[in-house]
């Protein structure tokens, strides 16, 4: 709940034309004699003090998620995959509006009292804003199947549909970063891969892709048939614990610049890097 004056308080900022955002004063209702309660008061009083110092410099800085306003109409669309009290007040600031501070205006807040109440609320704000990035992905590839399709039914225009496929693949990145796996992501991924397919693209394996590439730009004198080969070769050898051919053809690659490595899926080969342009 909020301190009586709010609504008043916050109708009175506004009538500052160059203020954007409006944020109050969380203020703890725990018991400061206790452990939790004690921290609750004491990080509430410190972002107190910076929130009114950086509010009189007209700094910009973050508002509270717990009690904020934004003037109406400035603003058209909000992004789905962050935290909303961070993003809004620098969309505003961007547009050259003022953050205020109200310390008066006060929203009572009761904090987690025990370890497990805490570690439960830090799990469900994760999902929240997991929960929102991963909606926003999703908006992104229902917005990508349509705009592609609408590309290439328009005179077949391959640039715009490129387009399109360079926007998804910036907001994979993004969420690839934030949130991880997903089924989404496979969703996207696979999108990707269908309009490659109708261009002729994206159908190689990407790893193999790149090796061909540094194999072709490189002076080592080895096809890639002759270094599939030898890793055959190795490979018998191994099987037949001849340790010293098997250790041999290894050297051997290895002079020629191909590095090679033994996993669970068999042997793997790359290039190795002789300058940075390979």
């Amino acid at each position: 709940y909020v301190s009586d004056n709010t609504l008043k308080e916050i109708i009175s900022a506004f009538k500052e034309k160059d203020i954007g955002c409006i944020t109050g004063n969380p203020t703890s209702i725990d018991n400061r004699n206790i452990k939790y309660g004690y921290w609750s008061h004491l990080v509430f009083s410190g972002i107190d003090k910076v929130r009114k110092r950086l509010s009189k410099e007209k700094k910009f800085f973050e508002c509270s998620g717990y009690l904020f306003a934004i003037r109406n109409g400035i603003i058209k669309e909000f992004p789905l995959d962050t935290s909303e009290d961070s993003i809004i007040p620098y969309l505003f600031w961007k547009k050259n509006y003022k953050i205020k501070y109200l310390g008066k205006v006060e929203v009572y807040v009761k904090n987690p009292d025990n370890w497990e109440d805490w570690i439960n609320q830090r799990v469900r704000n994760i999902k929240t804003v997991r929960a929102k990035q991963v909606r926003n992905l999703k908006k992104h590839v229902d917005n990508f199947k349509e705009n592609w399709g609408k590309a290439m039914q328009d005179d077949f225009n391959t640039a715009g549909a490129l387009g399109n496929l360079f926007d998804l693949c910036r907001i994979i990145n993004k969420s690839m970063d934030s949130v991880g796996d997903s089924t989404t992501l496979g969703d996207a991924v696979n999108e990707i891969l269908i309009l490659g397919k109708t261009f002729g693209i994206l159908e190689q394996d990407p790893d193999d892709y790149l090796q061909k590439e540094k194999l072709s730009k490189s002076e080592i004198e080895i096809s890639e048939e002759q270094i599939n080969q030898l890793i055959e070769e190795r490979t018998s050898a191994r099987t037949d614990k001849n340790w010293e051919k098997s250790d041999e053809i290894r050297d051997y690659l290895n002079s020629k610049g191909i590095c090679i490595e033994d996993c669970a899926e068999g042997t793997i080969w790359r290039v190795k890097s002789l300058s940075p342009d390979t």
